[in-house]
């Protein structure tokens, strides 16, 4: 069993070789093999899944903010076409009150 200093040490020594290299050396069975307590195995494949565990955690954090911008943009698309359709109604009034002074002119 390792201490905390040389737990320490073997994680960095996993950060420095990096997810791809310590994975092949875990399948090609040079820490042990996962299944033997007795072995660094269970500890680098620990290690290998906290570091998915945290790529799929950003990934999430990434996809929320896309979703929150998405409905920051929706809400303006939202108020523009409130706003597109309150000019149209008004439009709508103005061109109702020009035909009845036009009809109204002709009667003079």
């Amino acid at each position: 069993m390792l201490n905390e200093e040389e737990l320490k040490k073997f994680e960095e020594k996993l950060e420095a070789d990096g997810e791809e290299v310590v994975s092949n050396k875990l399948a090609m069975g040079v820490y042990g093999t996962v299944s033997d307590p007795t072995t660094r195995a269970p500890l680098v494949k620990a290690w290998l899944d906290k570091k998915e565990s945290q790529k799929q955690e950003a990934k999430r954090q990434e996809e929320l903010g896309i979703v929150r911008e998405s409905n920051e943009i929706a809400k303006i698309a939202n108020k523009i076409s409130r706003s597109a359709k309150n000019a149209s109604w008004w439009a709508l009034l103005i061109a109702i009150l020009s035909i009845l002074i036009s009809v109204l002119s002709i009667f003079k």
